[in-house]
């Protein structure tokens, strides 16, 4: 579901799941283009316990697609 895609990313980058992670990450691209609102719990949760690998995530997303 669409409240799933951003725990599926996370995880998917945890266990270095490159295919799986660049699917949700496009999955959200298209939602926030589409203008729906994305929960985003477990991405803050992770941006304040592991804010180096969020950024690098954020990274991949963005550049390494």
């Amino acid at each position: 579901t669409d409240d799933n895609a951003v725990d599926i990313m996370v995880a998917s980058y945890e266990i270095n799941q490159k295919a799986l992670f660049h699917a949700a990450s496009k999955f959200l691209f298209k939602l926030k283009l589409a203008g729906k609102t994305i929960e985003t719990g477990s991405w803050d949760k992770l941006k304040t316990n592991n804010p180096t690998m969020a950024l690098e995530m954020m990274n991949e997303a963005l550049f390494h697609f």
